[in-house]
Order: structure tokens, then C-alpha cells, then sequence
């Protein structure tokens, strides 16, 4: 058998490396997880979370009973029954098309200035210029 010449124990060094790397960083992820600092910061974190959702839990009750949250909820209550009986979009229709007619008509006025101005400045470029 012929002896690996230098590149080959190179690349065999490399590939022995990055073989012992894997097992080194598996090692060291496997410690990480079970330790007692993990364990400890995970249950911190859990009970965190929990107290977290109770005072949330606990702030949308007492907004609920709330004379602004029974408020809100009966204004909700109003729109959703405005939404389902149409009165809603009908006044939404109502005041789209009045929008839109005074948007119509301001800009007939402001062609029409527009077009009233360029005939006087026609009408003046037409005569010819005066001799003083």
C-alpha cells in the first residue's frame, strides 16, 4: 500500500477535526441542556408566563365589569347590530355619494375658471399688438 502523500494526511487531518468539532459542540449542547441553570431559567420563565396571563386575564375582567368596558361593549354591540341591518352602509353610501358630488362639482367651477381664463387669454393673443 503506498504511503498518503501530505495533502491527503492534510485532508484527513481536516476531516479528523471537523469529526471531533461535531462532537465536541453535541457534548457541549447536551451539558448546556441538562443543566441545573437551564432547568432553573426555563422554570422562571414558565412561571413568568403564567403570572403574565393571570394579570392580563385579570385587567380584561376588571375592564369588562368597567363602566368604559360595559360602555364599549354596548357601542360594539350597537355597530354590529347597525352592520347586520344595513343602516350602516346606507349611511356610509349616503355620505360617499354627497362626498363625491361636492368633489364633482368644486372641480366643474375650477375648470371652468380654467377654460373662462384661457379664452380672455385667446381672445387678447388674437388682436394684434398696439403701435405707440
Amino acid at each position: 500500500m503506498a504511503n498518503p502523500n501530505p495533502s491527503q494526511k492534510q485532508a484527513r487531518g481536516i476531516a479528523d477535526e471537523f469529526a471531533e468539532l461535531g462532537r465536541n459542540i453535541k457534548q457541549a449542547l447536551e451539558s448546556a441542556w441538562t443543566s441545573e441553570e437551564r432547568k432553573k431559567l426555563q422554570t422562571e420563565i414558565e412561571s413568568g408566563l403564567k403570572e403574565a396571563s393571570q394579570a392580563v386575564k385579570q385587567a380584561a375582567d376588571d375592564f369588562s365589569k368597567s363602566q368604559a368596558g360595559q360602555t364599549l361593549k354596548t357601542e360594539a354591540e350597537d355597530f354590529q347590530k347597525r352592520v347586520e341591518s344595513g343602516e350602516l352602509e346606507a349611511k356610509i353610501r349616503s355620505e360617499l355619494l354627497a362626498a363625491l358630488r361636492m368633489a364633482n362639482e368644486g372641480l366643474k367651477k375650477v375648470m371652468s375658471g380654467v377654460e373662462s381664463s384661457g379664452a380672455k387669454t385667446a381672445q387678447s393673443s388674437d388682436k394684434p399688438p398696439r403701435s405707440e
